[in-house]
């Protein structure tokens, strides 16, 4: 069977391709090491920025549909608009973000350029986010039960690894249901399970509670998508299957509800505070405040924003009048919100920009959610999660001043977009 003009191969397995063979071992990588390695994700980027580079180089190519083209544009202006930004007033600023950050749109355009021509193989992918789910698990176990942190997670913030770990949780479930809905039997069956279970174990030993607010609407997609097919599987179980599963799901909830007990309280009791004595001193006090603090940024400067270095310097004066706590020069006066620390930084201009970073991938995603391929339909929901939970994540905390969460958003949505293009 010939493949539609424009579309590039799909290649099942191994990829038949040496050039694809190694650009989809370097997603591998990054994707399983993401949360466990804190270096690896720049020495695996690096290499796929490299042979991104190389392929647009050799194949000189560039995509004609409109599309494609909308991708490409969404990525040059967001990234131009950042470097223009750090030009003006500094990179941004926090323990946890690098100088390069800027530019780094302009890499996930380059590989988005290369993987439209020859993307990595599904096999790939799916080790990858599965893999990295069960290390993200592991490392959490690790952190928590034997060098007796408070929070799983802190080599790298413990914020970015519950909401990452959390998403290859969700992604890796969505393998499952994928496999179980069509009937599929196999030991990649139990691993993508084994992988669900220890992503969202590792969110739930991270205590990020921002995470867990996306959860609600993720289980009602799922059960939206995948309800009546888990139903009919759920009749062709024998009774000693269904006591077996019914087992573990109560064990499982059982588990996560006194493991994130103890955090929800806590929340629970900041609103509390919060609500009756106007604390600020809190977790959610500290938040609330600081999105009234972007809301006055904005009010201000309404149009291009302060700046990395004006805000911050905004913020120091606040800081010298007692209005906010001297650690917030700890986390690079970040304001805990997408939306309006883009805001307050880079204004209206920087907001529309922020909205089209989710919202053009999010379009390409939800249009091939009844595509009449399996795989393409697997791989649409998989992409419109990734950007639903970064925009729920993004409530409460920057998500795109991380290098891992911005690194992962970049990759794993170029990723899934390249692969449905092979699908049409």
């Amino acid at each position: 069977m010939r493949t539609p003009p424009g579309v590039a191969r799909h290649y099942r397995g191994w990829p038949a391709q040496s050039s694809s063979a190694i650009q989809g071992l370097a997603l591998f990588v990054f994707l399983s090491s993401l949360l466990t390695l804190p270096w690896a994700y720049r020495l695996t980027g690096m290499l796929l920025v490299s042979l991104a580079a190389m392929a647009v180089l050799v194949r000189r190519s560039l995509p004609r549909d409109a599309e494609s083209l909308a991708w490409v544009a969404m990525l040059a202006l967001f990234g131009f608009q950042l470097v223009l930004d750090a030009g003006r007033s500094g990179p941004p600023l926090a323990r946890y973000s690098v100088p390069s950050l800027p530019w780094w749109p302009w890499l996930g355009l380059l590989l988005l350029l290369a993987w439209r021509a020859r993307p990595p193989s599904l096999y790939w992918w799916w080790r990858g986010i599965t893999l990295g789910a069960v290390l993200s698990g592991l490392k959490a176990l690790y952190d928590r039960l034997i060098e007796d942190e408070r929070r799983a997670g802190d080599l790298i913030n413990a914020i970015p690894f519950g909401n990452l770990s959390l998403v290859l949780g969700v992604l890796s479930l969505v393998w499952w249901l994928d496999n179980v809905s069509e009937g599929r039997r196999g030991l990649f069956l139990w691993w993508a399970a084994l992988g669900a279970v220890m992503g969202l174990l590792g969110s739930l030993l991270s205590g990020t509670r921002g995470g867990w607010l996306t959860l609600p609407l993720v289980m009602l997609v799922l059960v939206l998508r995948h309800g009546r097919r888990a139903r009919l599987y759920w009749s062709t179980l024998t009774p000693r299957r269904r006591f077996a599963i019914r087992m573990t799901a109560t064990l499982a909830i059982g588990v996560a509800t006194l493991v994130a007990l103890p955090r929800l309280w806590a929340l629970a009791e900041d609103i509390v505070l919060l609500w009756r004595q106007g604390a600020v001193d809190t977790n959610a006090g500290l938040r609330w405040h600081l999105w009234g603090i972007a809301g006055e940024a904005f009010a201000a400067r309404p149009l291009w924003g302060w700046g990395e270095d004006g805000l911050v310097a905004w913020l120091e004066t606040l800081v010298a009048a007692g209005r906010l706590p001297e650690g917030m020069a700890g986390i690079g006066f970040q304001l805990h919100s997408d939306v309006l620390d883009t805001a307050a930084r880079r204004g209206l201009a920087g907001v529309a920009l922020l909205l089209l970073f989710y919202g053009i991938p999010l379009a390409s995603f939800v249009r091939r959610l009844d595509h009449g391929d399996g795989q393409c339909r697997v791989l649409a929901l998989s992409g419109a999660l990734i950007v639903v939970m970064y925009a729920g994540f993004g409530l409460t905390q920057t998500m795109f001043r991380d290098p891992h969460t911005f690194s992962a958003y970049l990759v794993m949505c170029t990723a899934c977009f390249a692969l449905l293009r092979t699908r049409g």
